[in-house]
């Protein structure tokens, strides 16, 4: 297989598209891990702050008896719930996207190759 200009450039467009999605992925990831947070020692320690972010009423938890330690782990499984369902849209969305592209690439390349 002989590497033509053409599929030399397709490479670099793959490779260029490819480095793109990579640092939206990650600079998403980086987002919601900050708006987000999952860590139980963070919370734990931020439960007040944390219960008001997701608007959580912390004073009447702790009018039903529920303890510290109970609204914090409340607080952790909802923020991890809530990051996983964000960060499989973003996931969903980013993937989405760059596989229409790449297909899109190659259909061109095709195309051109395809021609006389």
């Amino acid at each position: 297989m002989k590497m033509t200009p053409l599929r030399k450039q397709t490479f670099a467009w793959l490779a260029a598209l490819t480095a793109i999605t990579v640092s939206a992925l990650a600079g998403s990831f980086i987002y919601l891990r900050e708006e987000i947070p999952t860590d139980p020692a963070y919370i734990e320690t931020r439960t007040t702050q944390v219960a008001v972010s997701r608007g959580f009423d912390i004073e009447g938890a702790k009018k039903e008896n529920y303890s510290e330690q109970e609204i914090a782990s409340y607080l952790v499984k909802a923020n991890q719930a809530e990051f996983d369902r964000q960060w499989f849209r973003v996931l969903t969305i980013v993937g989405s996207l760059y596989f229409v592209l790449v297909l899109g690439i190659f259909a061109v390349v095709l195309r051109k190759e395809a021609k006389p």
